[in-house]
């Protein structure tokens, strides 16, 4: 469990500090929407701006790695754009009523929220075109782009394979919804298909992972529910693992059942609105879902009675944070309140969460967490605009956006936050990244720091006989069977050390 303490401040400002757990490290910017400071300036758009009135930073996307991201933005005059980048550098990559490569009199129009995007930097994201050069019957259409040359993943009014049709086969085409881009790590697009026409309404939404349906709605799936329809968008609610073996969607299920909502992962249904949770909790509502490279599951929402409201996250069936849990760093005197409002993992299955606090100062009641151990960054954070390592730049987070960070191999946290100076004028959008935590030594069983030694095996044995869910080594996330294959696995962590 990690704590810095800041130092150099002034004794106004740490008296605000008190009793909150402080960030990890310093909080650098990427882009920010402060109209005269060079963070404002987007690449690639002959100098214009993010705009400063409204919120300029919509949706970010980031590859399962994390060393490359997108997102969708407004310059200043409101016209939307897509950038694309890594670390502290991208681009725009698309600019509406700029020309779109696809034809003459073809234009880009406005872009859809969500994007995505794989570790080679192969970005996907939606759009309705504009211009003479097309009709309202093609103008929808998700695009890839691989750094130089655009091309059409799914376009409106193209045929639609592989679907179930009590009808007529063969001749549906995309409707006008086509959403929740992610890229393979081969550059296929996996997409979510809405509306799809020439098809009975219980059939028209499926989800698709290049030209193979993964799952459609109105048809069962392995565990023998059938999807009745999938949720409303909350992020990409549709993604694969990087090579397409796995997938995860949020989804009504049980037609005839009013609202029973579900996580499907690879055609298998893992938690739906009432099931006992762990802790007690019973699922009432699936806000987000998530899937790592390694097939670790995420889902959040909030339970019902006798805990209304309050919110959980569960990973691979079991609670791993909720309303009521510490806050990192508190020593227990801060706890997670009732609106968590992101989960995201990284390949390993390392997670990232954006809270409230039930912290009585509302300046400083909001969190990003990670894998439970960590404050990455708080309100009331200061941030490091012109980059010099200092304080001193009278810029603060005011709040997260939900669904809007992510983990990367790069050894740091991204983010978007509303931002404001120090008498409290809004200054608008961030994109902001904080330091990770030094990665934990996996056979460092009591935290005691150093190489493994004898005490860490007697900790290791402990919980193993214990059942305690940490020491469910094997397979990779457990199998809740506490066996030998666990205590090998321990074995070979501690033969190789830190």
């Amino acid at each position: 469990m990690t704590n810095r303490t800041i130092h150099g401040l002034s004794a106004a400002v740490l008296a605000a500090l008190a009793g909150a757990a402080p960030a990890l490290g310093q909080i650098e910017v990427v882009y920010s929407s402060i109209a005269t400071d060079p963070s404002s300036i987007v690449p690639n758009t002959g100098g214009q701006r993010f705009r400063a009135n409204l919120s300029a930073m919509l949706t970010l996307g980031s590859s399962p790695d994390g060393t490359q991201w997108v997102f969708k933005a407004f310059l200043q005059g409101d016209a939307d754009v897509i950038l694309a980048g890594s670390g502290t550098s991208g681009q725009a990559i698309a600019v509406e009523f700029d020309a779109a490569p696809f034809g003459p009199d073809i234009e880009w129009g406005f872009f859809d929220s969500d994007v995505g995007i794989n570790n080679a930097g192969v970005a996907a994201f939606g759009s309705r075109l504009g211009g003479a050069g097309v009709t309202t019957a093609s103008d929808e259409c998700i695009v890839t782009w691989d750094g130089s040359d655009y091309a059409f993943a799914a376009r409106e009014g193209e045929l639609a394979p592989g679907l179930f049709d009590s009808g007529t086969v063969g001749d549906e085409t995309f409707g006008n919804s086509l959403n929740s881009p992610s890229v393979l790590t081969d550059g296929t697009v996996s997409f979510r298909a809405d509306l799809i026409n020439n098809i009975p309404t219980a059939l028209r939404s499926a989800c698709y992972i290049g030209s193979s349906v993964a799952v459609q709605e109105g048809t069962m799936i392995l565990s023998g529910e059938t999807v009745d329809s999938f949720a409303a968008l909350d992020g990409n609610n549709f993604s694969p693992t990087s090579d397409g073996s796995a997938w995860i969607v949020e989804a009504d299920i049980d037609p005839g059942t009013s609202s029973v909502e579900g996580a499907v992962v690879t055609g298998n249904v893992v938690l739906k609105d009432g099931d006992a949770l762990s802790t007690g909790g019973i699922v009432d509502a699936i806000f987000g879902v998530r899937i790592a490279d390694n097939g670790d599951w995420f889902v959040r929402g909030d339970y019902g009675a006798p805990r209304v409201d309050e919110d959980y996250v569960v990973k691979n069936g079991t609670v791993i944070i909720e309303t009521g849990s510490d806050v990192p760093g508190t020593g227990g005197g801060e706890q997670v309140g009732d609106a968590i409002g992101t989960i995201n993992t990284d390949p390993s299955g390392n997670w990232i969460i954006t809270c409230n606090t039930n912290n009585a100062d509302g300046n400083l009641d909001g969190v990003i967490i990670y894998n439970g151990t960590d404050v990455l960054a708080r309100e009331g954070d200061m941030i490091d605009l012109n980059g010099n390592g200092m304080p001193d730049d009278d810029f603060f987070i005011t709040s997260f956006n939900a669904n809007d960070c992510f983990i990367s191999s790069d050894g740091y946290a991204y983010f978007f936050a509303t931002t404001r100076d120090g008498v409290g004028t809004n200054l608008r959008d961030a994109f902001l990244r904080v330091e990770l935590p030094p990665a934990a030594c996996a056979a460092d069983w009591d935290n005691s720091g150093g190489q493994p030694n004898s005490s860490d095996f007697l900790a290791y044995l402990n919980d193993w006989s214990a059942q305690v869910p940490a020491a469910d080594l094997a397979p990779p996330g457990g199998d809740s069977a506490w066996d030998s294959s666990d205590f090998l696995a321990y074995l070979n962590l501690y033969s190789a050390g830190c």
